[in-house]
Parts: C-alpha cells; structure tokens; sequence
C-alpha cells in the first residue's frame, strides 16, 4: 500500500490515486482557506452576539466535551466577556471524559448549562445498524441522525429561551472526501438539508437493500432478517424526530430528515469562520485553563463511545483511519507535520486491534464488542 508522501492518505483510499508521491487530495491543492487573514474577525462576532445583551443569554452553545465546542465556550466567557448558554446532548453513548469536561467546564466558566437526552429511539436505531451488521458481515455507520439531535435541540433550546444566535463548531477541516477533492464542490455546511443530499440519502436506501437481496452472499434467512432490521432502523429514524420535535416539516416524517439552519428565525453563526482553528492549541489552552481532559493521542471525537468503531469501519473500507484522514486533512494544511500524523494513525490502529480483538481487523470481533457498548443491558429490539 503507498502513502501519499505530503500527507497520509492511502492509494487504498476511494477515488484516490498516488502520482509522483502526491495523492489526488494533494494534487487538486484542497487547502482549506478558513484560515486565511481573520484580521478583526473576533470583534465582528463579538459586537453581533452583544447585540443580544438584553436576553438573558448572548447566544447558544451546543457542547459535547471535546476540544472544539468546549474551545468555543472558553473563548466566548474569557475572550469576549459574554455569556452563552451550554446546552449538552447526551446520545446515550457519551464517554465519560466528556461528561466530566462538560460538567467541568461550565463550573469554572460559570456558564448554565441544559442537558437534553436522546429518545429512545436513538438506542434503537443503533441496535437495528449492528443487527444490520451481523446478519450481513458488512460495515455499517452508526452516527446516523445525531448530527439532526443535535441540531434539533440547539434550535429548540434557542426558540424556547428566546435566543437569537447559535454558535456552531463545525469547520471546513471536517468536509468529506469529494468536497476535498473537488474544490469547487459544496462543504458539508451548504450540502447538508440540500435536496441533493436528500435526494442521496433516498437512493442510499434502494441500494443498501438491493445489496442486502442480491450481493450479500448469506442464507435467505440472514438476508430476510438483515432487511427486516433495515426496515426497523429506518422506522425508528422517523419516530426519533418525532419524539425529539425535530425542525423539519415533512421530512420530519421521513428517514431523510436533515434539519437545516437555514430560515429559523436563530441565527446560526459558524465559530471558526471568525476564529482560526487550531486544534493543538485549543487543547494546550483547555488543559491549562479549565482541566479539559482526554486520552493521549485520542483527541479527536473523544466524546462518543461510538467512534471507535467509525474509525475501525473507515479503515476497512479505505485503509484509513475516520480521525487518520483528519489528520491528513491537518497535515496538508501545516497545522501538524506528516510524520506526527502518521505516528498517531499507526497509534490509532495498533489501538482498534486490541481493543477490538483482532489483529487482522475482522469484523466479528469488532461487533461483539460493539454488542457490549450497544445493547447495554437494554432489551433487544
């Protein structure tokens, strides 16, 4: 397997050719440009969130207890002198150290904090994808709808106190592969609760159960139960948004619900579009000031115990770790050098085969740990 010698990305990978060294990423020079001159960037955010000093709160912010979001709240308390509103979602697979950063944070910046709980759908949804798995040995994704929970309750929260802005975390470190690779394509922040995306999403499902009948090599008594958990898993996405009021109209019963920021009467500003984004820093300051703690090396989604097993799906299907090809994102933007970022995706990996149990990444063992954290002590669905 050759390793693009710029970044760390794998010929391995999807769509991704290694000419002259140089993988395709490096070729079409997807640099990200969020952090070009932000002169004065920080006092436009700061006097139009003080246009909101007569509410209560200055503005929203979604909190997971990693280093972004708990970054964000940090630098709006010591850094502007405001005051926001945490609001926490717990998805029912949080960490631990994320739990105790969020707690902590909050105290020390003395900043009020809401917890909302997910459905008990979200669990269910969860179950039926690892059913999924099992019944066909496939890969599946288990991050589905939260970033719509999470949305759901910022939006919510922010109508109910009579907020006007929130303050998203998201940057264009985070874009997918095909908006890396083709620069002009859309990021994910303009793409996400687009009909195109939509539209995707449904042509997702023909083709997850077309797989399921007619490529997966299994018993037609796997292949009947595999699409009966698919049907359950996309039941439980619709009676998700419903039981959490998600803001989306008719998509709202639907399984291709993506709540959109767009034309809410709260305003949703990105954070990192005033701010530069540096994650190393981010992280030095929190330790330093508000005891923000997490596993060494493992910064990155630290805050879902799900994670793990996205990095060990990313990597099966492309030789690639998920935090490994933010990291190559990294890299290829000078904020760390190629040999550190490698040096954490071989830890990464050495890491998903102990804890999963295989050392050749089979995927049996991986979804019988995955069944531990999953089912949790909850009756099957």
């Amino acid at each position: 397997m050759a390793i693009c010698s710029k970044c760390i990305v794998p010929d391995s990978y999807p769509n991704v050719k290694i000419q002259n060294g140089e993988c395709s990423f490096c070729q079409s020079n997807s640099k990200i440009l969020g952090n070009k001159s932000k002169t004065n960037q920080d006092k436009i955010l700061q006097s139009t969130l003080e246009l909101g000093k007569e509410e209560k709160y200055n503005c929203i912010v979604p909190i997971s207890g990693g280093k972004d979001s708990s970054y964000i709240l940090y630098y709006l308390v010591k850094k502007m002198g405001l005051n926001p509103l945490a609001v926490y979602f717990d998805s029912g697979f949080a960490t631990e150290e994320a739990k105790n950063n969020v707690k902590g944070i909050c105290e020390k910046l003395n900043v009020d904090l809401v917890i909302k709980y997910a459905s008990p759908y979200r669990r269910k949804i969860v179950q039926h994808t690892w059913k999924v798995s099992y019944y066909t040995g496939r890969v599946g994704s288990y991050c589905t709808n939260c970033e719509n929970n999470i949305r759901t309750v910022a939006i919510n929260e922010a109508k109910k106190q009579g907020t006007k802005y929130i303050i998203w975390g998201s940057t264009d470190y985070e874009d997918s592969a095909s908006s890396l690779l083709k620069p002009s394509a859309s990021h994910f922040r303009d793409e996400f609760a687009s009909f195109k995306l939509i539209r995707k999403q449904m042509y997702g499902t023909l083709i997850s159960i077309g797989k399921i009948i007619l490529r997966d090599k299994i018993s037609v008594k796997s292949k009947v139960s595999a699409l009966f958990h698919y049907m359950m898993f996309l039941k439980n996405m619709v009676l998700d948004n419903i039981k959490l009021n998600a803001p989306g109209g008719f998509y709202k019963f639907t399984p291709y619900l993506q709540v959109s920021f767009r034309n809410k009467k709260t305003e949703t500003l990105y954070f990192y579009d005033y701010i530069p984004y540096d994650p190393f820093y981010q992280i030095k300051i929190l330790e330093e000031n508000v005891g923000w703690k997490a596993p060494a090396d493992r910064e990155a989604k630290m805050d879902c115990l799900l994670h793990d097993f996205s990095n060990f799906t990313c990597l099966k299907r492309t030789g690639l770790t998920d935090s490994g090809f933010k990291l190559a994102v990294l890299a290829r933007n000078d904020m760390i050098s190629r040999d550190e970022a490698l040096k954490k995706e071989k830890k990464e990996i050495e890491f998903l085969k102990n804890y999963f149990q295989s050392e050749d990444l089979d995927i049996r063992p991986a979804l019988d740990v995955m069944k531990k954290i999953i089912f949790n002590g909850v009756s099957n669905c």
